[in-house]
C-alpha cells in the first residue's frame, strides 16, 4: 500500500467530496431507485439533512484536479480506503514503471460496505533518462495527471464523470437502472450534471397499430408468405419507424425476434461491452443496409447473448422454429471454445444458411484464426469487404481457405441508431449485403434452401479471379442477379459520321468509333454535341478520325446511375447486346462513387478513365471513360479522360495549353507530337483505332 498523506489546502474540499461520495453510495442516499422521480426524493432528502447536493460533484474535480500530483493516495474523511492499484489506460495492463508513450497511473477505490466509488487519476510518463544499454525509462514520479475518471457503483455503475488535463470537464453520465437490474437509460449530463440528453436502453417495441399505416402493413405475420431474414447482431433500434415497419411478427403483432443478451423480447440496439455509460451501436446499421437492399424481407433482429453464449443453441432453434430463411452474422471473436454451441447448432439445422463476418483485423484468418469465420460448416458462407481494386478493403480480414467471397462494402449509406445517414465500411455491411442478395436469390427461388443458394453463388462468383485472397470469387455488385435489375431502357440511338482528318505526315489516317452511354435526366442533347465536336478537332491534331459515334439515350435502375465499380460490371452486361467489343464506352452519368484518399481525407474524381494498365483484375472496367452530370467544362474532361484510355496511360502535362493537364481549361486543347505517337500507337495495339 502506498503511504497516504493530506494536502492541507483541499481538506474542505476532501471533506465536501467525501460527503458527496457518501450521499451518493448511500449513506444519506439509499440505492438507486428504479425511476428518475425516486431518485429526486432521495437527492431532496440528502440536502434536507445538510448534504450538499450531487451538481457540486464535477466542480471538486475541476477546482481540484490541477493541484493533484505525484502517485500518493488521497484521504476521503468518512469513508474507507480499501485499494490503491495500477490503474493502465484504456484497461491495457501495465505496470509502475510503464515505457514511454504509454499513460499509466492509479485507481483509488473507496467502499462503504454496500458500494463503493472508483477515482482512476492517470500520469503521463515522464523520462528519466537511460537504463543499461541505451534503453529510455518512464516512472510516474513527478509526473502530472492527464485524467481523471471517477465512477460511481461497481456492480451498478450509476454515475460517470471523466476530467481532462485541463481541468475541463469532458464526459458526464448517469444510468437508472429497472427492478430487474438492468440498465434502462442512460442521461447525458452537463458540468452541472443537468440531463442534456436520454437514450432509452430497453424499450417497449412499438406495437403495429403505432406505426404509420402505410409501413405497418408491410410487417408480416405468420401466415404472411413473405421472406424472413434473420440478423444477430447488437440488436436493432426498433423506435425508427423505417426498422419497426420491417419487422417480422406474429399473428397478434409481436415482434418474432429476441433478445438473448438479457434474455427478453427487446432486442434493442445497445451494446455496452467496453463500458455501459459509452454503448456502442451497430446492430441498426447493418439492419438498415440488408432492409434496403432486400425491399421485400421481414427482418428477424437478434441481439446476440454476449454474456453466455451457450444461448446461441436457443437463438438458432427460434429462428428455426419462425421460418427463417437465411441468417446474418456480422460479428465474431477469437475464442473458439464460446462458438461450439453455435457450430453444433447450425449443423442441426442445414436448411438455414448462415452468412459471417471475416472481421476487420487486417489479417490473415487462416494463419490467425477469428470465429465462427473459421468453423467447418457446410451451411456457412463466410463474407469479407472489398476495395475498388477488388481485393480486401484495407483492415479487413480475407483467407484463402476461409473466407468464401469479397464484396465492395466500403463508404456504403446506412441509418444509423439515431435515424441518421452514416457512410460506413467493413466486413459486417459485406454481410449484409451478401444477405440481402441472397434473400432476393432465394425470393426468385422460393424452394431453394441452404445447399442451393450456396450452389449458384459459386455458379455465378467461383471464378478463381481472387483466389490470392478468398476461396470463392468476387462479387462485384450485390444488387445484380440478371439484366432485368438493371431496368434498363433506350428512349433514343443516334449514330454520327464522322469525316477522315488530314493525314498526319507520313502515317495513315487512323479512325475511332466510340460508344456514348448517355442518362437522358442528366445530360442534355447539346452537351453531346459539343462532346463530339470537341473529340473530333482534339483527335485530328494526330490524325486520328471519328469514323462513328454511336449515341444511346438511356434510363436505367437508380442505383446504376452512380458509377461503382462494382456497378461498372453490372452496366457491361447490360449493354453487351448494343456495344462493339472493341468500342471505347463513354458513360455520361449522374455521378461517380469511386472514392480516393490522400492526405488523410476522402474525395471523389469528377471522371475516370480506364485503359488497359489500370484494369488488370477488372477487365470490365476496360476501354471506358465515366464522367459525372455538372461536371465542368465536360467537352474538354470527357475527351481528356477518353486521350487517357487511347494512351493507356493516366500520365499528365504541365506544359503550357496542354490537352492534359491535370486541370482541364478552355486554354489547354493541343496534343503534341509526342502523345500523339503513344496514342496513335497503342490506340492500334489495343484494337481502340483501325486503318482508315
Amino acid at each position: 500500500m502506498h503511504r497516504m498523506r493530506w494536502v492541507p489546502a483541499l481538506v474542505w474540499r476532501l471533506t465536501l467530496m467525501g460527503a458527496l461520495l457518501m450521499m451518493v453510495t448511500g449513506h444519506a442516499w439509499a440505492k438507486q431507485e428504479d425511476t428518475q422521480d425516486k431518485s429526486s426524493e432521495k437527492l431532496a432528502t440528502a440536502e434536507q439533512q445538510g448534504h450538499q447536493p450531487l451538481h457540486l460533484l464535477p466542480r471538486f474535480l475541476l477546482e481540484t484536479c490541477g493541484q493533484w500530483s505525484g502517485p500518493d493516495a488521497i484521504a476521503l474523511p468518512g469513508t474507507p480506503l480499501v485499494s490503491v492499484e495500477p490503474a493502465p489506460l484504456n484497461g491495457q495492463s501495465g505496470n509502475l514503471q510503464p515505457a514511454a508513450p504509454r499513460q499509466s497511473g492509479y485507481r483509488y477505490r473507496w467502499s462503504d460496505g454496500d458500494d463503493d466509488i472508483s477515482l482512476e487519476v492517470m500520469y503521463r510518463p515522464v523520462r528519466n533518462g537511460r537504463a543499461e544499454g541505451g534503453a529510455s525509462q518512464s516512472t510516474l514520479a513527478d509526473s502530472s495527471p492527464s485524467m481523471f475518471r471517477l465512477t460511481v457503483g461497481s456492480k451498478q455503475p450509476r454515475l460517470l464523470l471523466i476530467v481532462a488535463a485541463d481541468c475541463t470537464l469532458r464526459a458526464a453520465r448517469k444510468l437508472e437502472y429497472a427492478k430487474t437490474g438492468a440498465p434502462h437509460t442512460l442521461f447525458e449530463l452537463d458540468v452541472e450534471l443537468q440531463i442534456l440528453s436520454e437514450q432509452p436502453l430497453n424499450p417497449p417495441v412499438p406495437p403495429i397499430g403505432d406505426l404509420p399505416a402505410a409501413a405497418g402493413s408491410a410487417s408480416g405475420a405468420t401466415s404472411s408468405p413473405r421472406l424472413r431474414i434473420a440478423l444477430i447482431d447488437s440488436g436493432v433500434n426498433y423506435l425508427l419507424p423505417d426498422i419497426a415497419s420491417r419487422l417480422a411478427r406474429d399473428d397478434e403483432g409481436r415482434l418474432i425476434g429476441y433478445d438473448y443478451w438479457d434474455d427478453d423480447a427487446r432486442p434493442f440496439d445497445a451494446h455496452p461491452a467496453r463500458s455501459p455509460f459509452f454503448i456502442q451501436r451497430h446492430g441498426t446499421r447493418t439492419a438498415s443496409l440488408l432492409l434496403r437492399e432486400a425491399p421485400d424481407i421481414d427482418l428477424v433482429p437478434y441481439r446476440y447473448p454476449r454474456p453466455d453464449m451457450s444461448r446461441m443453441a436457443a437463438l438458432v432453434q427460434h429462428a428455426a422454429e419462425n421460418n427463417v430463411a437465411i441468417v446474418g452474422m456480422p460479428l465474431g471473436g477469437n475464442k473458439p471454445e464460446e462458438w461450439q454451441v453455435f457450430a453444433d447448432a447450425a449443423r442441426q439445422h442445414p436448411d438455414i444458411l448462415f452468412v459471417v463476418s471475416a472481421g476487420n483485423n487486417g489479417r490473415d484468418i487462416d494463419e490467425q484464426a477469428l470465429y465462427p469465420a473459421r468453423l467447418n460448416i457446410d451451411n456457412m458462407l463466410v463474407v469479407t469487404s472489398a476495395d475498388d481494386s477488388a481485393r480486401p478493403a484495407q483492415g479487413s480480414n480475407w483467407g484463402r481457405e476461409s473466407v468464401d467471397y469479397l464484396l465492395p462494402a466500403e463508404f456504403v449509406e446506412t441509418v444509423d441508431y439515431d435515424g441518421e445517414v452514416r457512410l460506413v465500411s467493413g466486413s459486417s455491411y459485406a454481410v449484409s449485403r451478401l444477405v440481402a442478395m441472397l434473400a432476393r436469390l432465394k425470393q426468385r427461388q422460393p424452394e431453394w434452401q441452404a445447399a442451393e443458394l450456396i450452389k449458384e453463388l459459386r455458379r455465378r462468383y467461383a471464378d478463381g479471379a481472387s483466389a490470392r485472397y478468398v476461396k470463392g470469387g468476387y462479387i462485384a455488385d450485390p444488387l445484380y442477379l440478371d439484366v432485368s435489375d438493371a431496368e434498363l431502357q433506350i428512349h433514343e440511338s443516334v449514330e454520327l459520321q464522322g469525316e477522315a482528318p488530314e493525314p498526319y505526315g507520313e502515317e495513315p489516317v487512323l479512325m475511332l468509333a466510340p460508344t456514348f452511354l448517355v442518362l437522358r435526366d442528366y445530360w442534355a442533347k447539346p452537351q453531346i454535341e459539343a462532346i463530339q465536336q470537341r473529340l473530333q478537332q482534339t483527335l485530328a491534331q494526330c490524325g486520328v478520325g471519328v469514323k462513328r459515334a454511336t449515341t444511346h439515350w438511356l434510363d436505367v435502375a437508380d442505383y446504376l446511375r452512380d458509377m461503382t465499380v462494382g456497378q461498372a460490371r453490372s452496366w457491361r452486361s447490360a449493354i453487351k447486346p448494343m456495344v462493339a467489343p472493341q468500342s471505347v464506352r463513354i458513360f455520361l452519368l449522374r455521378q461517380t462513387r469511386m472514392l480516393h484518399e490522400a492526405g488523410g481525407q476522402t474525395y471523389q474524381y469528377d471522371a475516370e478513365a480506364f485503359g488497359r494498365a489500370n484494369t488488370r483484375g477488372r477487365d470490365w472496367l476496360r476501354d471506358s471513360v465515366w464522367v459525372r452530370e455538372g461536371v465542368r467544362d465536360a467537352d474538354l474532361a470527357v475527351v481528356h479522360e477518353l486521350v487517357h484510355v487511347l494512351m493507356n496511360s493516366g500520365s499528365h502535362s504541365d506544359a503550357v495549353g496542354n490537352l492534359m493537364n491535370a486541370q482541364t481549361s478552355p486554354a489547354n486543347t493541343a496534343l503534341n507530337v509526342e502523345q500523339c505517337a503513344v496514342l496513335r500507337r497503342n490506340g492500334l495495339q489495343n484494337n481502340l483505332l483501325s486503318p482508315l
